[in-house]
């Protein structure tokens, strides 16, 4: 919604999947993001700098006191290293989304958007997808 802060993801987070039997250590995950720009009137964008990506949720509001967006601050079309994320090697047909499972969860936070937005829906189809990329 136009003016908000601090808004989490109302969806699960991105699940890594580490396969290749390496340990990825933490500073060597990182994520290119690209503005968002909208469905209907692609002239309307959300920057992704507004982003961070984190292995923690953060953004909740409770009590009219909120939790500050945190973890990595994304910027278009570059990448980002997303702070303590790291993927041990696992046995992926665990799933328990931790590190006995080889794999990272991600959480995505606004931590701003524009009062000046149209309401309308925002995705990557004008840019192109977001990419994570292990080094």
């Amino acid at each position: 919604m136009p003016g908000s802060t601090n808004q989490t993801s109302s969806n699960d987070p991105s699940l890594m999947n580490n396969t290749c039997n390496k340990d990825i250590t933490a500073g060597n995950v990182t994520l290119r993001a690209l503005d968002l720009h909208g469905d209907t009137t692609p002239s309307y964008s959300i920057n992704s700098t507004n982003f961070t990506v984190d292995i923690e949720t953060g953004g909740v509001c409770t009590g009219g006191s909120c939790i500050e967006c945190d973890g990595s601050r994304l910027s278009n079309n570059s990448y980002a290293t997303i702070t303590g994320s790291t993927m041990p090697s696992g046995n992926n047909s665990l799933n328990y989304g931790n590190a006995t499972s080889g794999q990272e969860q991600l959480y995505y936070c606004l931590t701003d958007v524009n009062s000046g937005l149209m309401a309308q829906q925002y995705s990557t189809n004008t840019l192109g997808s977001w990419t994570l990329q292990v080094l």
